[in-house]
């Protein structure tokens, strides 16, 4: 991956730092793709920052090297698609965010069968759609 001045900067997580809600290294905000390894050196996360906050992909392995789970973020909030893999590969869950809350979901069982389905209903009083609306609001304003 790269930005504006080139590659990103590949980063063990064990050499970043939290301060506060942002990760940080070299007592900087952090830009670049954060990754932790298993015992034998193989890749088990990768995750986007941006100024300290993760924004972009974000990946999961398991210990063979099968994708397990793949999402985005922006400004540190989950947004986008979002998507988990059982062990055999098949899809487990195919769902999608704004700003963190959970627009809709659907989940598989290990044979590809829809089992569960959701979609947030704006007219429900008990769904997040009023909390999306102030993310929205908020969020907006410093875009």
């Amino acid at each position: 991956m790269e930005n504006e001045t080139g590659p990103l900067p590949r980063v063990e997580g064990d050499d970043l730092e939290w301060e506060g809600q942002l990760q940080t290294w070299n007592d900087e905000p952090f830009t670049g793709i954060e990754v932790w390894r298993f015992r034998d050196g193989t890749i088990e996360t990768e995750s986007t920052y941006k100024e300290g906050l993760k924004d972009g992909l974000s990946r999961t392995w398991d210990e063979h090297g099968q994708l397990r789970a793949q999402f985005t973020c922006r400004l540190g909030a989950m947004y986008g698609n979002c998507r988990k893999w059982h062990a055999n590969g098949r899809l487990a869950e195919d769902s999608n965010y704004e700003w963190g809350v959970r627009i809709d979901e659907k989940e598989y069982n290990e044979q590809g069968v829809l089992i569960n389905e959701f979609t947030m209903d704006p007219s429900d009083p008990s769904s997040q759609y009023s909390i999306l609306l102030k993310f929205k609001d908020a969020y907006d304003k410093h875009l």
